[in-house]
């Protein structure tokens, strides 16, 4: 299981691609330096409230934890197995 950060501000995203599903995580909310709230998109709109003390799994293998980020945008701790992919959301809408 590999590890990806990414550090978003509300309302960016990323996609979490696996065999041939195409599943969309946005920044909803910023409530802290290690506290924000992710939504998923899979069928139907599910939110997370992620922070530093334990990790999420936001689907199936994909876990989410917060670090240390600034008041304005999250730290995004994202880990998945190798089969998985995840893409910024800025990457498949520049194509």
């Amino acid at each position: 299981m590999g590890a990806l950060v990414l550090n978003l501000k509300k309302g960016q995203d990323f996609y979490i691609i696996n065999a041939g599903e195409k599943i969309r995580v946005s920044v909803d909310r910023i409530d802290g330096p290690v506290k924000f709230r992710l939504l998923v998109e899979k069928g139907f709109n599910h939110l997370f409230k992620i922070d530093d003390r334990h990790s999420e799994e936001i689907h199936k293998n994909v876990r989410v934890s917060a670090g240390i980020g600034r008041q304005d945008m999250a730290k995004v701790t994202i880990m998945a197995p190798a089969n998985v992919q995840i893409v910024r959301g800025s990457l498949l809408k520049d194509k």
